[in-house]
Protein backbone atom coordinates (compact mmCIF):
# COMPACT_ATOMS: atom_id res chain seq x y z
CA UNK A 1 0.00 0.00 0.00
CA UNK A 2 1.07 3.55 -0.68
CA UNK A 3 0.59 6.64 1.49
CA UNK A 4 -0.52 9.94 0.02
CA UNK A 5 -0.69 13.27 1.82
CA UNK A 6 -3.60 15.37 0.63
CA UNK A 7 -3.52 19.06 1.47
CA UNK A 8 -6.48 21.28 0.74
CA UNK A 9 -6.98 25.02 1.27
CA UNK A 10 -10.61 26.15 1.48
CA UNK A 11 -12.11 29.63 1.87
CA UNK A 12 -15.32 29.47 3.89
CA UNK A 13 -18.42 31.64 3.32
CA UNK A 14 -17.37 34.08 6.03
CA UNK A 15 -13.95 34.56 4.40
CA UNK A 16 -11.86 32.37 6.69
CA UNK A 17 -9.11 30.35 5.08
CA UNK A 18 -8.93 26.81 6.37
CA UNK A 19 -6.16 24.39 5.53
CA UNK A 20 -6.76 20.70 6.00
CA UNK A 21 -4.07 18.06 5.61
CA UNK A 22 -4.94 14.36 5.64
CA UNK A 23 -2.97 11.17 5.22
CA UNK A 24 -4.68 8.74 2.90
CA UNK A 25 -3.62 5.16 2.31
CA UNK A 26 -4.08 4.08 -1.28
CA UNK A 27 -4.44 0.43 -2.08
CA UNK A 28 -1.93 -0.06 -4.88
CA UNK A 29 -2.77 -3.69 -5.53
CA UNK A 30 -6.18 -4.46 -7.00
CA UNK A 31 -8.42 -6.68 -4.92
CA UNK A 32 -10.43 -8.82 -7.29
CA UNK A 33 -11.37 -12.48 -7.15
CA UNK A 34 -12.59 -14.08 -10.37
CA UNK A 35 -14.81 -17.16 -10.26
CA UNK A 36 -15.79 -19.32 -13.23
CA UNK A 37 -19.04 -21.27 -13.37
CA UNK A 38 -20.34 -24.04 -15.67
CA UNK A 39 -23.89 -22.80 -16.18
CA UNK A 40 -26.39 -25.49 -17.21
CA UNK A 41 -29.70 -23.58 -17.08
CA UNK A 42 -31.12 -20.35 -18.46
CA UNK A 43 -34.35 -20.66 -16.48
CA UNK A 44 -33.09 -21.11 -12.93
CA UNK A 45 -30.59 -18.96 -11.05
CA UNK A 46 -26.95 -19.95 -10.74
CA UNK A 47 -25.59 -19.48 -7.23
CA UNK A 48 -22.53 -17.17 -7.47
CA UNK A 49 -21.79 -16.93 -3.75
CA UNK A 50 -23.02 -18.97 -0.81
CA UNK A 51 -26.73 -18.39 -0.17
CA UNK A 52 -26.12 -17.16 3.40
CA UNK A 53 -23.22 -14.87 2.43
CA UNK A 54 -23.96 -11.25 3.36
CA UNK A 55 -24.46 -8.83 0.47
CA UNK A 56 -22.78 -6.16 2.59
CA UNK A 57 -19.50 -8.11 2.20
CA UNK A 58 -19.53 -7.59 -1.57
CA UNK A 59 -17.92 -4.27 -2.49
CA UNK A 60 -17.80 -4.75 -6.28
CA UNK A 61 -19.16 -7.25 -8.79
CA UNK A 62 -18.92 -7.90 -12.52
CA UNK A 63 -20.69 -10.68 -14.36
CA UNK A 64 -19.17 -11.58 -17.73
CA UNK A 65 -17.30 -8.26 -17.78
CA UNK A 66 -20.28 -6.05 -16.97
CA UNK A 67 -20.49 -4.26 -13.60
CA UNK A 68 -23.68 -5.18 -11.74
CA UNK A 69 -25.32 -4.52 -8.39
CA UNK A 70 -24.01 -7.26 -6.06
CA UNK A 71 -26.14 -10.41 -6.04
CA UNK A 72 -25.78 -13.93 -4.64
CA UNK A 73 -27.36 -15.66 -7.65
CA UNK A 74 -27.96 -14.79 -11.29
CA UNK A 75 -29.99 -16.08 -14.25
CA UNK A 76 -27.76 -16.29 -17.33
CA UNK A 77 -29.02 -15.94 -20.90
CA UNK A 78 -26.81 -18.77 -22.14
CA UNK A 79 -25.40 -22.00 -20.80
CA UNK A 80 -21.68 -22.76 -20.66
CA UNK A 81 -18.79 -20.97 -18.98
CA UNK A 82 -19.47 -17.62 -17.28
CA UNK A 83 -17.35 -15.48 -14.95
CA UNK A 84 -17.98 -13.32 -11.93
CA UNK A 85 -15.34 -10.85 -10.73
CA UNK A 86 -15.77 -9.40 -7.26
CA UNK A 87 -14.22 -7.60 -4.32
CA UNK A 88 -15.11 -9.18 -0.98
CA UNK A 89 -14.46 -7.91 2.54
CA UNK A 90 -14.34 -11.43 4.00
CA UNK A 91 -13.74 -14.84 2.45
CA UNK A 92 -15.36 -17.05 5.10
CA UNK A 93 -18.07 -19.21 3.46
CA UNK A 94 -17.97 -17.13 0.25
CA UNK A 95 -17.87 -19.99 -2.29
CA UNK A 96 -19.30 -22.77 -0.12
CA UNK A 97 -21.74 -25.28 -1.68
CA UNK A 98 -21.59 -23.95 -5.22
CA UNK A 99 -22.24 -26.85 -7.57
CA UNK A 100 -21.43 -24.98 -10.80
CA UNK A 101 -18.22 -23.31 -9.56
CA UNK A 102 -15.27 -24.73 -11.53
CA UNK A 103 -12.37 -22.30 -11.04
CA UNK A 104 -11.36 -19.45 -8.71
CA UNK A 105 -8.55 -17.03 -9.55
CA UNK A 106 -6.89 -14.92 -6.83
CA UNK A 107 -4.20 -13.45 -9.16
CA UNK A 108 -5.63 -9.92 -8.78
CA UNK A 109 -6.32 -10.29 -5.05
CA UNK A 110 -4.65 -8.48 -2.17
CA UNK A 111 -4.31 -11.48 0.13
CA UNK A 112 -2.94 -9.35 2.98
CA UNK A 113 -6.48 -8.08 3.58
CA UNK A 114 -7.81 -11.47 4.70
CA UNK A 115 -7.38 -13.37 7.97
CA UNK A 116 -9.43 -16.52 7.34
CA UNK A 117 -10.44 -19.05 4.66
CA UNK A 118 -13.00 -20.66 6.97
CA UNK A 119 -15.19 -22.99 4.82
CA UNK A 120 -14.58 -20.82 1.74
CA UNK A 121 -14.92 -23.72 -0.75
CA UNK A 122 -16.55 -26.43 1.41
CA UNK A 123 -18.80 -28.79 -0.58
CA UNK A 124 -18.20 -27.03 -3.93
CA UNK A 125 -18.05 -30.38 -5.66
CA UNK A 126 -17.40 -29.04 -9.17
CA UNK A 127 -14.39 -26.89 -8.18
CA UNK A 128 -11.46 -28.16 -10.27
CA UNK A 129 -8.77 -25.50 -10.00
CA UNK A 130 -7.67 -22.55 -7.90
CA UNK A 131 -5.09 -20.07 -9.18
CA UNK A 132 -3.24 -17.85 -6.73
CA UNK A 133 -0.72 -16.16 -9.04
CA UNK A 134 1.46 -13.79 -7.01
CA UNK A 135 -1.17 -13.45 -4.26
CA UNK A 136 0.08 -14.19 -0.75
CA UNK A 137 -2.15 -14.66 2.29
CA UNK A 138 0.23 -13.55 5.06
CA UNK A 139 -2.44 -12.95 7.73
CA UNK A 140 -4.65 -16.03 7.34
CA UNK A 141 -4.92 -17.95 10.60
CA UNK A 142 -7.66 -20.45 9.69
CA UNK A 143 -8.05 -22.95 6.86
CA UNK A 144 -10.73 -24.83 8.76
CA UNK A 145 -13.05 -26.78 6.44
CA UNK A 146 -11.59 -24.96 3.41
CA UNK A 147 -11.49 -27.83 0.90
CA UNK A 148 -13.93 -30.25 2.58
CA UNK A 149 -15.77 -32.35 -0.02
CA UNK A 150 -14.22 -30.54 -3.00
CA UNK A 151 -14.42 -33.78 -4.98
CA UNK A 152 -13.15 -32.39 -8.32
CA UNK A 153 -10.15 -30.58 -6.84
CA UNK A 154 -7.25 -32.98 -7.44
CA UNK A 155 -4.31 -30.78 -6.44
CA UNK A 156 -3.69 -27.45 -4.74
CA UNK A 157 -0.55 -25.35 -4.30
CA UNK A 158 -0.58 -23.88 -0.80
CA UNK A 159 2.57 -21.78 -1.30
CA UNK A 160 0.58 -18.51 -0.84
CA UNK A 161 0.01 -19.54 2.80
CA UNK A 162 3.66 -20.30 3.65
CA UNK A 163 4.14 -17.14 5.71
CA UNK A 164 0.64 -17.18 7.22
CA UNK A 165 0.19 -17.62 10.99
CA UNK A 166 -2.17 -20.60 10.53
CA UNK A 167 -3.43 -22.03 13.80
CA UNK A 168 -6.49 -23.93 12.59
CA UNK A 169 -6.20 -26.66 9.95
CA UNK A 170 -9.16 -28.72 11.21
CA UNK A 171 -11.05 -30.56 8.45
CA UNK A 172 -9.12 -28.65 5.77
CA UNK A 173 -9.15 -31.63 3.37
CA UNK A 174 -11.94 -33.68 4.92
CA UNK A 175 -14.06 -35.83 2.59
Amino acid sequence: DEKLVLSCVVTTIDGKVVEDTRNITLQTRPNFITATYDVTSTTSATQLLYSSYSLSNIKYMEIDGVEVIPVLSYIFDTTGEHTMKCTLTTLDYAFQRLGTLTHVDFSECNGALYTSFYSIFAASKGLKTITFGECSFTKVSSLYNTFTNCESLTSIDLTPFTRAPITNLGRTFYG
